[in-house]
């Protein structure tokens, strides 16, 4: 069962700590960034839990509640942005189980903490 935390602009979904085998995220982290439009964030978040609880995806995600111009942000993370097999491997997963299957980014921590935004501050796009 996940467990969901919500704060002033993000709501989170976390696999217990119990119940998973991915590793903890690192320092090394990333994520791949969903952009939907308000009305279709509800459908892609709820896929998006349903994959994390089965295992498929990674160990948390988090959905933006306030949207910019018009589109939510759902972001998958990946716990090491070196290892590109787990990378590609959550891409993968999120085409097939959550239907994702238009070009998104993956961006990593770093990028986010030093306050890169944009596509040219994304590690990879598919």
């Amino acid at each position: 069962m996940l467990r969901y935390t919500e704060t002033m602009h993000w709501v989170y979904a976390v696999v217990p700590r119990a119940g998973r085998s991915y590793p903890e995220h690192t320092v090394q982290g990333g994520k791949w960034m969903i952009f939907v439009d308000a009305e279709e964030r509800h459908e892609v978040w709820r896929l998006v839990c349903n994959a994390l609880e089965d295992g498929l995806l990674g160990y948390f995600a988090k959905m933006s509640l306030r949207p910019r111009d018009g589109r939510h942000v759902i972001c998958v993370y990946a716990s090491d942005s070196r290892d590109m097999s787990d990378v590609k491997r959550i891409r993968k997963a999120l085409d097939k189980h959550v239907g994702i299957d238009w070009p998104i980014g993956y961006k990593t921590d770093d990028a986010t903490r030093q306050g890169l935004y944009g596509r040219e501050h994304w590690l990879t796009e598919a």
